[in-house]
């Protein structure tokens, strides 16, 4: 497709959203901290049923279509993308998860089967998942509607399971899925979500600290980059997860 072209249909696109825009339609900026020290960020963009969630600094994207069930994963500076269903998404976590119960560390087994003490602190609203080896602290925030709170529950809990494929070495999602569950039984939004993992030997602990900022209604230069992402990556090379994701590790100009 010429660069002429692609911008007309990203100009036809971006007409089409601007026309078909719902109370529903929403962004979320993402920031991740240890510390003061930011590790990095995202931009989440709910828009007509799907979720673009952009990387920042990366040229890296991943689209959830939540009606449809896939995810799929975009690359604009290797021009490639993979695409998987949220079925493997959910096989690939209980995989995962047995994986670490029969020979992981003992953090990685309490990830696999978490018990948490589960309370709702009434000064500061904050729900708050206790244990010896993990706790989460989440500020939380009232959705604008019931449709916003289904959509994100949705895309989170897909997220937090794709997180686990794309990052070698992370935990298995269940603790993290049982958090996100807690926040859904008492319909609330994380704003802020402080996760401290206690130390097992000296030195090991950690404090991470993720924040939310919602905006409730999505930009035209969001729609713009959604638009031009659409466009584009009907171009891009289908490649297997295995093969995107070897290629995404290794060090550029080599």
């Amino acid at each position: 497709m010429t660069t002429l072209a692609r911008r007309w249909f990203v100009a036809c696109a971006l007409s089409l959203f601007a026309t078909a825009a719902r109370a529903e339609d929403f962004a979320v900026e993402n920031s991740v901290f240890d510390g003061k020290q930011k590790l990095g960020g995202s931009q989440t963009i709910f828009l007509e049923g799907k979720v673009y969630d952009f990387l920042a600094e990366s040229s890296e994207a991943a689209v959830f279509d939540l009606a449809a069930g896939r995810v799929a994963l975009c690359d604009s500076s290797r021009r490639v993308r993979t695409e998987l269903t949220t079925q493997e998404l959910a096989d690939f976590a209980l995989r995962l998860r047995d994986r670490a119960l029969a020979g992981g560390s003992e953090f990685v087994k309490f990830a696999a089967q978490p018990t948490f003490a589960q309370k709702l602190e009434p000064e500061s609203n904050e729900i708050v998942l206790s244990s010896d080896m993990l706790t989460y602290r989440a500020a939380t925030v009232a959705p604008k509607n019931a449709e916003v709170l289904r959509n994100y529950q949705t895309f989170i809990h897909w997220q937090t399971q794709l997180n686990a494929i794309v990052n070698p070495g992370a935990p298995p999602p269940q603790a993290r899925l049982m958090l996100n569950d807690a926040l859904a039984s008492r319909q609330l939004l994380p704003e802020r979500i402080t996760m401290h993992r206690t130390a097992t030997m000296p030195g090991l602990g950690k404090t991470l600290r993720a924040e939310h900022a919602y905006q409730w209604r999505v930009s035209e230069e969001q729609r713009r980059r959604i638009a031009e992402l659409d466009v584009l990556r009907s171009d891009y090379r289908l490649v297997p997860i295995g093969e995107y994701m070897q290629a995404a590790q290794v060090p550029s100009g080599k």
